[in-house]
């Protein structure tokens, strides 16, 4: 995995590899946070359809 993110940063004319390890690992944080908002969502709106 360290080389793949290595490999990249070289590909874009250098960089850190640790900062685009972060920045995934942040925007895949941030994706899982946001479907889970989602299904919560969902599943209040059913509950209240439910009731009436």
């Amino acid at each position: 995995i360290l080389d793949w993110f290595r490999n990249k940063v070289n590909e874009q004319g250098g960089g850190n590899y640790q900062t685009m390890i972060n920045e995934a690992l942040r925007a895949h944080i941030q994706q899982q946070d946001k479907t889970l908002e989602e299904t919560l969502r969902r599943v209040i709106r059913e509950e209240l359809r439910a009731q009436g």
